[in-house]
């Protein structure tokens, strides 16, 4: 069973502001985990002792607020203003990878792309220019270009549609 799932049938729960209720009804102190997310420890029941388990905050929210939609195929918590410490129920939805990329500011999409696998941060104006050339006259497939220009997939992609390089 999802741990966010047996926490709540165990009787932990959260308010609309995001904060976890324990068993004994009192708020429970997240740690920033290294993800950046929130985590509380708490404790389930085995048949032999207690088992400590970390649980993510913003899926205990989701649980509560859309039950086991969570675990549809495909299902993922969004935090829609990117902060993964807001776990307000306002701030917390249900939606695809793409809708989750997407709530990253765009600043931040375009940076990650462009130190993605291989750093394209050697790349020049002329490396952009000409990759821009190849494919678009030579008709390169990204594949080839990457051959000449070791850099990650996604950063061609960016420089490919001017999603980065927007200058050159």
């Amino acid at each position: 069973m999802k741990i966010c799932k047996e926490a709540f049938l165990k009787g932990y729960r959260t308010t609309r502001k995001g904060e976890v209720i324990g068993l004994k009804k009192a708020k429970l102190s997240p740690v920033v985990g290294t993800g950046g997310y929130l985590f509380v420890t708490i404790y389930i029941n085995k048949i032999i002792g207690q088992k400590r388990r970390h649980l993510e905050v913003h899926r205990l929210v989701a649980y509560h607020k859309y039950g086991d939609k969570l675990f549809s195929p495909g299902m993922e918590v969004r935090h829609i203003d990117g902060n993964k410490t807001n776990n307000s129920w306002d701030n917390i939805v249900l939606g695809t990878h793409f809708n989750n990329a997407m709530d990253v500011p765009l600043e931040l999409r375009i940076k990650y792309a462009t130190h993605a696998g291989r750093s394209n941060s050697k790349l020049t104006k002329e490396d952009v220019k000409e990759i821009r050339r190849l494919r678009r006259e030579e008709q390169l497939t990204y594949r080839e270009i990457l051959e000449i220009y070791p850099t990650s997939k996604a950063a061609l992609s960016g420089i490919i549609n001017k999603k980065t390089w927007k200058n050159v």
